[in-house]
């Protein structure tokens, strides 16, 4: 992979972003507090989420299958989008592996 050039090589993503990577997350303990007061409704198909303090969801499908879904923000740690798209995409794949899934699709949203 080829590093940017031209005008865009004066275009510095970590320029936008105080903290980089997962230092920009709300701390642990806060984060509880917060989605302590959300309500949800329960579904027997939704078989780990965070309520459970986990990274990813899994989503019974059948008696034989499951969907584990996951969704991560942090902040630029490098400059390069292209590179940085990259990271963003393995790190939100990451949660899948973690949870001994086949990742079909990354999602990730970057601030």
């Amino acid at each position: 992979m080829q590093p940017i050039t031209g005008v865009m090589a004066e275009f510095k993503l970590t320029h936008y972003s105080i903290a980089g990577g997962c230092g920009c997350k709300v701390p642990n303990n806060q984060l509880s507090d917060i989605i302590s007061n959300i309500t949800t409704p329960t579904n027997p198909m939704v078989l780990s989420d965070f309520r459970n303090n986990e990274d990813a969801a899994i989503v019974k499908i059948d008696d034989e299958n499951c969907m584990v879904y996951s969704l991560d923000f942090f902040t630029p740690i490098v400059d390069d989008p292209e590179l940085f798209g990259r990271i963003a995409a393995a790190n939100a794949i990451s949660d899948i592996y973690a949870k001994a899934a086949t990742p079909t699709l990354a999602l990730s949203i970057l601030g």
